[in-house]
């Protein structure tokens, strides 16, 4: 077994490439501050669970674009006319 683990490197090199530059990114996200739990969470979901928030936030952004959409329409009703 260790002379398998030991000779991966040799047959993909890619995949370790890969592996390292994953890790280095992951390494500089947490220095930068990224909340790299919040990545770990979202990938526990189940991919019906991902859509599903997606949805959810979508919706919210609509709701609040109507909002300021209403919101738009009755200040300029409301707005005197220049003359």
């Amino acid at each position: 077994m260790l002379k398998i683990l030991a000779d991966l490197p040799r047959r993909f090199p890619d995949r370790l490439k890969n592996m390292q530059s994953t890790e280095k990114a992951i390494e500089e996200a947490a220095k930068a501050g990224f909340d790299l739990s919040l990545v770990d969470a979202s990938l526990a979901l189940t991919h019906e669970e991902r859509a599903q928030q997606h949805d959810q936030a979508l919706a919210l952004v609509l709701e609040f674009d109507q909002i300021r959409r209403g919101r738009d329409a009755k200040s300029q009703q409301s707005a005197p006319e220049a003359s």
